[in-house]
């Protein structure tokens, strides 16, 4: 099993805070989901744990080794992130979009054939093989979502960072793409999702944080961090049963 440990994290913008003391316990094998309203810091976490943010005060570790040991492309590696939007402005093909998640990767240690093999692999993990040759740019936004996942999960990384994967999709996408994520933490990875749907959350995470004000509020199972207490207290809203209504 491997862990990434926040310990005592802050991060500010000018003297704007948006992180105080982050202490957040991730590990292979187990679906994070990430909760919490507009502007709470979700991305931000997601961003420093991707190594894109790195002027934090506090400190994170990978496989027991601080963050600042590691070199970037060495971290690259291990940790796939999924921004919620993906501007490619080039008409790549998808079977190129998805070989540049291999970059991190030098031909020595992947050469073309190894490249190939994984990036059809992916593609017909995720029902994309028919696309390999069209331009991105021609998909459908379900089609599109999936590419952009295979190219986070082609470098096979022990974990995967989302940031809304589903958030602008139809029901079927939604499903088909968590599924798939949820399929590849039961075989091993780690993934840490950013959520907007607190049923989907409640349904396919091992584990929620829920984050206000730069603030962890709760960090446990999805009965109890999104019961109805924390949903009245920071999203105004409860379980009547099992649908969510609006809080008195």
């Amino acid at each position: 099993m491997t862990k990434i440990i926040l310990n005592k994290i802050n991060f500010d913008i000018g003297k704007k805070n948006i992180l105080s003391d982050i202490n957040i316990l991730f590990r292979t094998g187990t679906l994070t989901g990430i909760v919490g309203p507009n502007g709470s810091g979700k991305t931000t976490i997601l961003k420093i744990i991707s190594n894109i943010l790195n002027s934090y005060s506090g400190t994170i570790s990978y496989d027991n080794l601080d963050y600042r040991k590691y070199k970037r492309l060495d971290l690259a590696k291990k940790i796939s992130y999924l921004p919620q939007e993906m501007t490619i402005a080039w008409p790549l093909s998808v079977y190129n979009i998805v070989m540049a998640g291999l970059t991190s990767f030098s031909d020595m240690e992947l050469n073309y054939n190894e490249r190939d093999y994984r990036i059809n692999s992916v593609l017909e993990e995720l029902n994309l093989k028919e696309f390999a040759s069209i331009s991105i740019n021609k998909l459908s936004t379900g089609e599109r979502s999936r590419a952009c996942l295979a190219r986070a999960l082609v470098s096979k990384p022990n974990f995967l960072l989302a940031d809304e994967p589903v958030s602008s999709l139809d029901p079927y996408y939604q499903l088909n793409i968590l599924n798939l994520i949820l399929e590849r933490v039961r075989s091993g990875m780690g993934a840490i999702i950013i959520m907007h749907d607190l049923d989907l959350a409640r349904r396919y995470c091992d584990n929620i944080v829920v984050i206000q004000d730069g603030v962890v509020v709760s960090n446990d199972r999805p009965d109890i961090s999104l019961d109805n207490k924390n949903l009245k207290k920071i999203f105004a809203v409860e379980y009547d049963e099992n649908k969510l209504i609006l809080s008195e």
